[in-house]
């Protein structure tokens, strides 16, 4: 976990940005690309995110989190 996440440090470093908290969900085999996405639009529709890619800066990191997880609740729920 250490070395993927030093991989994400290194990467939004190259665009001037740096990680103040990391959040790695648990591996799932179905369903990934569905939540993921899910998760990733809900995280940049909160007031005063940017987003590049999979990254997010100047949005507090419990909210991205809280709306990550519900995302991921909502897609086994079918």
């Amino acid at each position: 976990m250490k070395a993927y996440i030093r991989t994400h440090e290194r990467r939004a470093l190259a665009h001037g940005c740096f990680l103040v908290r990391a959040w790695i969900s648990r591996p799932l085999n179905t369903g990934v690309r569905d939540w993921e996405q899910r998760a990733l639009n809900a995280v940049g529709a909160l007031e005063g995110a940017h987003q590049y890619g999979e990254y997010f800066y100047d949005v507090d990191f419990d909210a991205a989190l809280e709306m990550a997880q519900a995302a991921r609740r909502r897609s086994w729920a079918g």
